[in-house]
């Protein structure tokens, strides 16, 4: 089975490094650092907002998609610790 990339994943990803990379950049600028240090802690803030709003899309995507399997199965919807099956 192959998986394509998820646009929903995508755009936020997106978003938080263009954000993250505007708040390096300012933050490097306000505190009186050169335009090269300033531009690498953009891009390196840039990388890592992206990567942080990529997981918590992915997690939350995953999230929903075993609830509505649940929905469609006629389960109760997953809770907390629902991988671990109730040894009665």
């Amino acid at each position: 089975m192959r998986r394509y990339p998820n646009p929903w994943v995508f755009l936020p990803a997106l978003i938080g490094m263009v954000i993250g990379a505007w708040l390096g950049y300012f933050i490097a600028e306000l505190s009186g650092s050169g335009t090269t240090l300033a531009v690498a802690l953009a891009l390196l803030s840039g990388v890592a907002a992206a990567f942080g709003v990529g997981v918590v899309a992915v997690l939350a995507i995953r999230s929903f998609d075993e609830w509505k399997t649940a929905q469609e199965r006629g389960l109760p919807p997953p809770t907390v610790g629902c991988e671990v099956p109730d040894r009665d």
